[in-house]
């Protein structure tokens, strides 16, 4: 799979690292690392979110080393993201701490990044 990355500067602590799974319908994933905030984005839309999810966390752990303290996700029962995040961080981040933010309050955290 081939994946888009972008990359704006951040205002967060240099030890701290996050992992925000996006959206099912924007399939998006977003983490944090040396002060730099990246989003990552499959290069064709997908019809299968889970098979995103999955192969987003292992290229991020490959690629760039990922090894976040703390996973974030939207925790509504029909999203693929809250269905999927303890096989997510049991299969490549053990050590992360989990987080459910409501995607309402992603959306203003999000506002001034997109």
């Amino acid at each position: 799979m081939q994946f888009i990355i972008n990359q704006i500067s951040s205002f967060l602590k240099p030890d701290l690292t996050i992992l925000a799974l996006g959206a099912d319908t924007r399939q998006r994933v977003s983490w944090t690392q040396s002060q730099k905030i990246y989003s990552l984005s499959p290069k064709k839309d997908l019809s299968d979110i889970r098979g995103f999810y999955f192969q987003a966390a292992r290229f991020l752990k490959r690629a760039f080393r990922l090894s976040p303290d703390t996973i974030t996700f939207d925790p509504h029962p029909n999203f693929v993201c809250k269905k999927e995040v303890d096989s997510i961080r049991g299969s490549y981040f053990p050590k992360a701490s989990l987080a459910p933010i409501f995607h309402h309050i992603a959306h203003a955290a999000n506002f001034g990044i997109e």
